[in-house]
């Protein structure tokens, strides 16, 4: 399970969602509204832990929050959002799709519940070339949604034989090798030697 927030910063204030993700299940276990001013909003951020991934609206305040917060030490778990115009249709199509498919569901009893259900009735559904969508809380939302960064394997170094029929051995940057045949199945693996204190 991860946790994932959105994060908006407007002239209206400031908005901040969370969602718990299980596989394809999205659970809303957060949703604040902050006033629209840069330190309220990296103090809060702040509480939130470092497994935590932060999308950031680069609308509105965005960017100068972004600033102010520096680079993060953990680029992983931070992403600043700058989609434009129509492009934001994406925010809202993981949305449809999540509630089409009924994966996504709201925690009881949070707060600021019925303001987000008062913006969900009234926000774009097909976005224009003017990028609005809604208030702060649905943006923070359709944030939340966007799913973490791909795992990143480290490199392969691989060699092998001179002939095309010969097996491949790879070995991983912790040591285990790899024997890959050349049809590309893996044929087996061999743990890296234990290191003696002789």
């Amino acid at each position: 399970m991860s946790t994932h927030v959105g994060v908006v910063i407007a002239d209206r204030g400031a908005a901040i969602v969370g969602i718990e993700r299980e596989d394809d299940a999205l659970l809303c276990v957060g949703i604040e509204r902050l006033p629209a001013e840069i330190s309220a909003v990296i103090a809060r951020l702040a509480d939130l832990g470092d497994e935590v991934y932060r999308s950031v609206d680069a609308d509105g305040l965005g960017n100068a929050l972004w600033a102010a917060l520096g680079p993060p030490e953990d680029a992983e778990h931070w992403r600043l959002y700058s989609g434009r115009g129509a492009e934001r249709q994406a925010l809202v199509d993981r949305l449809l799709v999540a509630i089409h498919q009924d994966t996504f569901r709201f925690a009881p009893g949070l707060a600021e519940q019925e303001s987000m259900s008062k913006a969900l009735v009234g926000y774009r559904r097909a976005v224009k070339e003017d990028g609005l969508i809604g208030s702060e809380l649905v943006v923070a939302l359709l944030l939340a949604l966007i799913p973490p960064p791909p795992v990143e394997w480290p490199p392969l170094f691989a060699w092998g034989g001179d002939d095309e029929d010969d097996e491949i051995d790879g070995t991983l940057v912790g040591g285990l090798t790899l024997h890959v045949a050349p049809d590309g199945t893996l044929v087996g693996t061999t743990e890296p030697a234990e290191k003696s204190d002789d």
